[in-house]
């Protein structure tokens, strides 16, 4: 069985990648349920379970995310069946799609930290210095210093 590692930056950057999949993979049965499968219950019924599942997920990876999420759940539920025109749907799906690309605070974000509790701590080097500090060091002439010590 082959390990996998995560590197800091990674875990991070998997979330939002995350949230662009959810959203993009649940236009495609909200589409159908819009034009080619207007009248199908069973894909509106399919379209709408999977923006809940979508919901809960986006709300585990982060509570800002849920927001969005919760507004494309509320548009896969009411918006199938009342007629709109393809126009309509497109202009729709454009305001969502770039309400999905909206920046959300990281959880290593001061700003995203609840009042009261401890920012995160500045990243350290293997040394346990941090990068800041090794640079002034590397800067200052640090006589065995290598780019490897950051």
């Amino acid at each position: 069985m082959r390990r996998v590692r995560v590197i800091a930056g990674e875990a991070e950057s998997a979330a939002p990648a995350l949230a662009c999949l959810l959203y993009f993979a649940g236009t495609v049965p909200y589409v159908k349920t819009m034009i080619r499968e207007r009248n199908s219950r069973a894909y509106r019924r399919g379209s709408a379970a999977y923006h809940a599942v979508a919901l809960a997920v986006a709300a585990c990876l982060s509570p800002w995310l849920a927001l969005p999420f919760a507004a494309y759940l509320a548009r896969a539920a009411a918006l199938p069946g009342r007629g709109l025109r393809v126009p309509v749907v497109g202009a729709i799906e454009l305001a969502c799609s770039a309400a999905s690309s909206w920046p959300c605070p990281s959880p290593s974000d001061p700003r995203a930290t609840p009042r009261g509790s401890a920012p995160t701590p500045a990243p350290q080097t293997p040394a346990g210095l941090d990068v800041a500090s090794a640079a002034a060091k590397a800067r200052a002439g640090g006589a065995n210093f290598s780019p490897a010590d950051v």
